[in-house]
């Protein structure tokens, strides 16, 4: 159950049962994967061509140098230079090395 499928329910016991309820903060676990990398870009009709973000799961070495702490991960990129020069050493390609938005946990995203 949703943290808004919750609020629903208990705005509704309260206004159309007259039922006073005591509700904790929710506890809401929901998680994304990237099971396979998006086009890089896509044409819209009638507009220029648009430029899409792309993800993908990391190679095992990347993952087990984010894992290890080597390459940041859940933070803001801080040297994006050093960042690129390492995922290069672990086999990222050399472009889209160059052009990681974000790490987090072990799925990065580029544009």
């Amino acid at each position: 159950m949703g943290e808004l499928h919750i609020e629903i329910t208990t705005y509704r016991i309260v206004n159309d049962h007259k039922v006073d309820v005591v509700v904790s903060k929710p506890i809401v676990v929901y998680r994304e994967c990237v099971e396979h990398e998006a086009a890089r870009s896509r044409k819209v009709p009638q507009q220029a061509q648009q430029v899409l973000p792309q993800g993908g799961a990391a190679g095992r070495g990347v993952i087990k140098a984010i894992l290890d702490g080597e390459i940041p991960s859940d933070t803001k990129i801080k040297d994006q230079k050093a960042l690129a020069k390492k995922l290069q050493d672990l086999g990222f390609d050399k472009e889209e090395s160059k052009s990681v938005v974000s790490i987090h946990g072990t799925d990065i995203l580029w544009t």
